[in-house]
């Protein structure tokens, strides 16, 4: 079976010209004998999108709280974001097709609970990989949209970061890679020089607690290690301002650069 490679593209990169250089990688990843698999985010488009629109944006523990107002325009920015990647995939020789977790019930829902309400936001509650697969065994590459529903037919924003770990684990991924817009986890963010090349499960707590882990990136490094725990055997952070932050995925002597997170 081919190995399976869970890429997710976070929303500060999508209107960046490297992005076609991250796109090229995915194909040869695709044509070398992987079957690359994107999930994207959109977090910057839609603030732009919602601020346009007279709504102001509110994070709770670094996830968007989403109404029913905002979750349709999510729903509308997402979907755009996917169709654009999936072109230029297609102009690049790729071929892609796009979907969300909603398509077939790719991705059941399961609305996040806790100490605050988040609104319309859920996490993975179970995936049908049917419509993966039948993409995948096709040599098609899919780019997914973390958007989902229950099994009553409720539609939910899914915070990317968590869908791809949690996909990833789901379907068995042997990798996760994180493009993001900085050079990794940071010691000091005051200084991208201050990288941290490895985690170890049991030091992200005291990571959290010191402020090395802040914001946005909370929920993902915690979603990374749930990822570990059910099976996902590599998980990297990596600075996907760097057109050639997936190469070493291609050519192993070259040096992966990023966090890795390891169990």
């Amino acid at each position: 079976m081919k190995e399976l490679l869970v890429i997710k593209i976070g929303g500060k990169l999508l209107k960046q010209a490297v992005l076609d250089s991250h796109l090229e990688n995915v194909i040869s990843l695709a044509k070398g004998g992987k079957h690359p698999v994107i999930v994207h985010g959109g977090g910057l488009e839609i603030t732009e999108k919602l601020g346009g629109l007279g709504k102001k944006t509110r994070f709770v523990k670094g996830q968007r709280y989403t109404d029913g107002e905002s979750l349709e325009i999510v729903e509308m920015v997402l979907a755009g974001i996917n169709r654009r990647i999936v072109g230029r995939i297609n102009i690049l020789g790729g071929r892609a097709v796009g979907i969300s977790g909603k398509d077939a019930f790719l991705v059941e829902a399961k609305k996040l609970e806790g100490k605050h309400d988040l609104g319309y936001v859920a996490e993975v509650e179970k995936v049908n990989p049917e419509i993966l697969h039948i993409l995948l065994d096709n040599g098609f590459i899919p780019v997914i949209s973390p958007m989902a529903m229950d099994r009553k037919g409720t539609t939910y924003n899914i915070n990317a970061d968590i869908f791809a770990s949690q996909f990833s684990a789901n379907i068995g991924a042997e990798r996760l890679a994180f493009l993001t817009d900085v050079p990794g986890i940071l010691e000091n963010p005051q200084d991208e020089k201050s990288v941290i090349e490895q985690i170890k499960i049991e030091e992200v707590e005291e990571l959290v607690r010191k402020g090395t882990i802040t914001a946005g990136m909370i929920p993902k490094i915690n979603s990374c290690v749930q990822a570990l725990q059910k099976g996902v055997k590599e998980i990297d952070v990596l600075d996907g301002r760097r057109k050639d932050a997936l190469s070493p995925l291609i050519d192993k002597q070259m040096k992966l650069g990023g966090t890795k997170i390891i169990e």
